[in-house]
């Protein structure tokens, strides 16, 4: 499979990856399962289908899959577009609307006005310029023939209707066309979008389960200030358990979170049940425990990250929600700042609670300049500290 990257296009090899959802025709989501010659391949990657460009594009977890389905929506869905905002089917809309008019103008030219025939000559060349920078080969049709289509006169100097109705007539044809293939994007990307979210629910439900497994195993350890009875096998079966959870779950940032969990604690807890070391035992089973909570923030984050996606996709945006989605994020970083407070990282060996909140404060400052360009940036590095 041909695979985008900043090399250029890769050619990766079948075995390095597995699909996620298909349609009869053809996988539209696909998992990258890690390749060692492959650097930019990742395990945990999400790889989707682009029906503009016929390739599959790389995202880097599995909440950016999301949000890129949502940024597709804002492109090409009708419903988000409101007040008169330049949304794909508004605007294919409008090119319909106008070519009809102009073709039956051509039938009349002769009994136009000058200034008629000015207008004319304005509408067409107003398709072209709204294309200018089209990709698409429909778009690109409907520009290069708005132009040609802007006068009765072809190319031999002589007054031609024909070839100039011809023109409007294919115009609106291509604008119909370019409609149906969006709407069926749309289709499409609903489609994606709640295989993401199922997926992405499958995993919380995990998170959860695994959570719940920690805490029946740490909180007794908290109830007495002497050294807490400790059952090994209780929680060498608990290992095992959370094994069997852990293993059914393969999208980034759980699997990172989860393998670390093993491997700098959980595995070694074994080993110091052998050394019949139980401070130790009781000292990783703890910081697990910690390591959980501050992990559920990067949940928070990304629930919120997805809100205020859908809030900027509306054009225009609507302010009051988000001054509420800002009020969100600054309790959640609140919230975060008492978590540091009372020390639930202090146990941890790479506490991410300080970056985050270094990067959420200046992506504040940001959504308050409306450089939502510059803030998704910072949002992106406080997610990526998790």
């Amino acid at each position: 499979m041909l695979i985008p990257n900043k090399y250029g296009l890769s050619d990766v090899p079948d075995k390095y990856f597995e699909p996620v959802l298909a349609t009869s025709t053809r996988p539209l989501i696909f998992r990258c399962l890690g390749g060692s010659e492959f650097p930019f391949f990742v395990e945990g990657y999400i790889l989707m289908w682009h029906w503009e460009t016929k390739m599959f594009y790389i995202y880097r977890s599995l909440d950016n899959a999301i949000r890129g389905c949502v940024h597709t929506k804002a492109k090409y869905s009708r419903a988000d577009q409101q007040a008169g905002a330049a949304g794909e089917l508004v605007q294919l809309s409008k090119i319909v609307q106008r070519h009809g008019m102009l073709w039956d103008l051509v039938a009349r030219w002769n009994s136009l006005s000058t200034e008629r025939r000015q207008a004319f000559t304005e509408a067409s060349l107003a398709t072209a310029a709204a294309l200018v920078n089209a990709r698409n080969h429909l778009r690109v049709g409907m520009a290069e023939r708005a132009k040609m289509a802007s006068t009765i006169i072809d190319s031999l100097g002589r007054v031609n209707p024909s070839r100039t109705k011809a023109l409007h007539a294919t115009i609106k044809a291509h604008a119909e066309k370019r409609s149906r293939d969006v709407r069926s994007i749309n289709v499409h990307t609903d489609y994606r979008m709640t295989a993401l979210l199922d997926q992405n629910e499958h995993n919380l439900d995990v998170l959860r389960q695994a959570t719940a497994e920690v805490k029946l195993l740490a909180d007794p350890m908290d109830e007495t200030k002497k050294l807490p009875k400790v059952d090994s096998l209780e929680i060498r079966q608990a290992i095992i358990r959370l094994e069997d959870l852990f293993s059914g779950v393969h999208d980034i940032p759980y699997t990172h979170f989860f393998r670390r969990c093993l491997k700098d604690d959980l595995w070694p807890i074994r080993t110091a049940f052998v050394r019949e070391d139980i401070t130790d035992v009781i000292r990783r089973v703890r910081r697990v425990r910690d390591a959980f909570e501050v992990f559920w923030f990067s949940r928070d984050l990304a629930e919120l990250r997805l809100r205020l996606a859908f809030a900027l996709s509306r054009r225009p945006h609507r302010p009051t929600e988000l001054d509420a989605l800002k009020t969100e994020f600054e309790a959640l970083r609140d919230t975060m700042q008492d978590a540091q407070a009372r020390g639930l990282e202090k146990r941890l060996r790479n506490p991410p609670l300080k970056r985050v909140i270094r990067h959420l404060s200046i992506a504040f400052l940001e959504w308050d300049l409306e450089d939502f360009e510059a803030m998704a940036k910072e949002l992106d590095k406080a997610e990526e500290v998790f």
